[in-house]
């Protein structure tokens, strides 16, 4: 099992905002490129990160998690259950002490294992686009709480992040997390509206 963020071998399947920002996180926190893998429906979006990173892309999900210790699921909420069954399809390739996490709101784990091999571990975490920022705070729910222990220092490298001991604590986290910065926007673009129409 391994003990340090560097140890970890990881696929990332979405390489949107989030899970791009999870790239960029993991690279300045030392692993490895060859111990990262991506896919994306989006070529042009993977021809970029493994040029700007120099990580490994696949072709298949199967391909992506192969040999690897954690998948991070960031795509859309709706396309998760596809994902979890390429996963499964996939499950004799994965890594020692292979776990799933998804970063996609929604979706209890309870319903999300359906997809998987019940010796497969499962975790869902809730960063905010602060994470672009390297600023994000996520919140993690895992099986384990070694699980909990590895989680947590894969999304420190995007920013804050702690463990909640319920997974209803993510409906939360999402709500203030999630949406409080944009209200936080609205206030400043306000403040700024305000002080344009006062002349400065």
């Amino acid at each position: 099992m391994a003990t340090k963020l560097t140890e970890e071998t990881i696929a990332i399947v979405g390489c949107g905002r989030i899970g791009s920002a999870i790239v960029r996180g993991l690279r300045a926190r030392g692993v490895a490129p060859e111990a990262i893998t991506i896919i994306d429906r989006n070529p042009s979006k993977i021809a970029q990160l493994v040029a700007d990173f120099g990580i490994q892309s696949a072709p298949t999900v199967a391909d992506a998690v192969k040999d690897k210790t954690i998948a991070v699921i960031a795509v859309k909420p709706l396309a998760v259950a596809a994902v979890l069954q390429e996963i499964a399809q996939a499950k004799a390739r994965v890594g020692r002490d292979f776990a799933v996490v998804s970063v996609a709101s929604g979706g209890p784990i309870a319903d999300l294992k359906k997809f998987l091999p019940g010796n497969i571990s499962f975790a869902r975490a809730m960063p905010n686009l602060a994470a672009t920022l390297g600023a994000s705070v996520t919140g993690i729910y895992a099986e384990s709480e070694t699980l909990a222990v590895r989680l947590r220092y894969l999304f420190e490298s995007i920013g804050a992040a702690f463990v909640v001991e319920r997974e209803s604590d993510l409906d939360v986290v999402t709500a203030i997390g999630g949406s409080g910065p944009g209200y936080l926007f609205l206030l400043a673009e306000a403040f700024i509206e305000g002080a344009v129409e006062s002349g400065l």
